[in-house]
């Protein structure tokens, strides 16, 4: 608290997401320790401030990559840290998940089945517009869910349109299909028609010359 209290305005403001990018509090409330890297928070200087602060007194060791918590027992000694760590389990809840995902995404490659996706990825979202610390690998797996996201919509919408095209195609096929039918039976209908018409004036003209010649089938074919 000594140390906390010696820090200026903006480090003190950064102590509560240093310490929240170094802890993780699982189901049961347990503060589970994690390094922060250095690039993890090297462009917000007021947290490397406090971070080399509290290594000046011990509280966090530095190696020659990452601050790490010096003392487990941090967490039950130090009442102010305790209550940040206490103050929004659903936030605490969704840093757990991504850190677990982060570190599966990055150990197996950074392939796109490691991605997040749905109302998780949308949680995370919210995390990171809210303010909150972030690792470097976080980041990486966060933008990389979005831009799977972002294609996967674009690809529906394609898809989409040319489920449209591919419909209007078949139903103006189907039309000029029907159209052509009802034609065609037209046409059919009106062949017979003036074969029946044809056939009827040859059958005329033979019973006209058949009168006198032999007026019983003239009078049958009339």
């Amino acid at each position: 608290e000594t140390v906390y209290d010696s820090l200026d305005a903006d480090a003190r403001a950064a102590a509560p997401r240093l310490f929240e990018l170094m802890l993780l509090v699982d189901a049961d409330g347990t503060a589970i320790r994690r390094p922060a890297l250095y690039g993890d928070i090297k462009n917000d200087p007021a947290m490397v401030d406090a971070a080399e602060a509290f290594v000046a007194h011990r509280i966090l060791t530095a190696t020659s990559s990452a601050y790490a918590i010096t003392h487990e027992s941090l967490t039950a000694a130090w009442p102010r840290l305790a209550e940040w760590l206490e103050t929004d389990q659903e936030r605490a809840r969704i840093r757990r998940l991504l850190a677990t995902a982060a570190s599966n995404w990055d150990e197996h490659g950074r392939t796109d089945d490691g991605l997040i996706r749905g109302s998780f990825l949308t949680e995370t979202e919210t995390l990171a517009e809210s303010g909150a610390p972030l690792t470097t690998v976080e980041i990486a797996l966060l933008a990389s869910s979005r831009q799977a996201a972002q294609d996967a919509r674009h690809r529906f919408r394609r898809s989409r349109a040319r489920l449209r095209v591919i419909t209007i195609c078949a139903l103006a096929l189907a039309v000029a299909t029907t159209v052509l039918s009802a034609y065609l039976v037209k046409s059919r209908d009106d062949i017979t028609r003036e074969r029946d018409q044809a056939l009827s004036r040859q059958v005329a003209e033979q019973a006209k010359l058949l009168r006198s010649s032999d007026p019983a089938l003239a009078a049958q074919l009339a």
